[in-house]
């Protein structure tokens, strides 16, 4: 037995991922591993060579804490997150958030702290439990990481991946909030208003109930192991193609 056979890091097989993603990204067009992935979801349509070549992948992406670092007007760009936001996550909590605290009282009240912080701020001084749920949403915007984030064409896709254990509805929720303020005006100077896409990676085996979540695509690693084995050299016995195989073993 090796180390490989036990071996249950997410983010390992995602950095296989990755690179089969950049497979041929420049030269291969629909041949590449990301246009066989894009056809696969069904998003090749009429697609490229220049489309793939110009395609971005990003991966456990940071997206509020970078935007935010990059802001110089930093407050401002607080005050209008918390404006696209509530509309957004209020419904979520039944009505249960309605107007707490914008953030200008919190800096008031403490000075300047990064948004990722506000949640155990508020804690400690709220008087109404919304504004408690409300800064657990809002600085989890900061501290989530969604595995993937693929820019092609007019879509900015976001991908969630599991391997071993099941998909959290809240972390799923949470990545669809993510993915829809991106697509907002607030963040157009980055990502220019294109339609989100959230994509689940998992397991045929493993996740079936995944494969029927409403608002969502379904990628699996079995078909990555497919891809990977036609596409990248020496096939299955490519490096990535046996971790892919080797991880749907166990």
């Amino acid at each position: 037995m090796e180390f490989s056979d036990i071996f249950r890091e997410e983010r390992y097989y995602c950095n296989h991922l990755f690179r089969l993603l950049c497979h041929e990204k420049e030269t291969g067009g629909l041949k590449s591993g990301l246009g066989a992935v894009l056809a696969e979801l069904g998003l090749s349509d009429k697609a490229t060579h220049t489309d793939i070549r110009d395609a971005q992948i990003y991966t456990e992406v940071a997206v509020f804490r970078d935007v935010f670092a990059a802001e110089d007007e930093k407050d401002t760009f607080t005050d209008k997150l918390y404006d696209r936001f509530l509309p957004i996550i209020s419904p979520q909590y039944n009505g249960n958030i309605r107007n707490p605290i914008p953030p200008s009282i919190i800096r008031e009240k403490i000075g300047l702290i990064h948004p990722s912080k506000y949640a155990d701020e508020v804690e400690k001084f709220a008087e109404d439990k919304q504004d408690a749920l409300f800064y657990r949403e809002f600085s989890a915007l900061f501290n989530a990481k969604p595995d993937f984030l693929i820019i092609f064409r007019d879509h900015m896709l976001w991908l969630e991946a599991k391997f071993w254990i099941a998909f959290s509805s809240i972390q799923l929720q949470r990545t669809r909030n993510i993915a829809t303020l991106c697509s907002s005006d607030l963040f157009e100077r980055y990502f220019g208003k294109r339609q989100p896409i959230v994509i689940l990676l998992g397991s045929d085996q493993r996740h079936k109930k995944a494969q029927s979540f409403g608002s969502t695509r379904f990628l699996s690693w079995e078909k990555c192991l497919d891809i990977s084995n036609k596409l990248l050299p020496n096939g299955e016995s490519n490096y990535t193609s046996k971790s892919f195989k080797q991880m749907l073993a166990m």
